[in-house]
């Protein structure tokens, strides 16, 4: 699984508990396919390293305000094709 790959499995999550919660409230994400877990560990280094995410517990991040500012664009393509799969089901 690549690095955009596992950003999409997390941003949606993320974003929600933005949106929902703001700051202090971090949403508990992990992978547990061993062979993805290194890939999910450097996509998770690399937006820290770039300020869009925090570690706010053991497993447990949020978006920052720079990070949703960034994703949003990516964010909003994401719910519309999340949201044109389940009309076609």
């Amino acid at each position: 699984m690549s690095n955009e790959k596992i950003l999409d499995e997390i941003l949606l999550p993320l974003a929600d508990a933005f949106e929902t919660f703001r700051k202090g409230r971090g949403v508990q994400i992990g992978h547990d396919a061993t062979e993805e877990y290194e890939v999910f560990r450097e996509t998770i280094a690399e937006q820290i390293v770039l300020g869009f995410i925090n570690r706010v517990g053991q497993d447990s991040y949020q978006l920052t305000n720079e990070g949703y500012a960034n994703h949003l664009p990516r964010i909003k393509e994401l719910r519309s094709r999340t949201l044109a799969q389940s009309q076609l089901k």
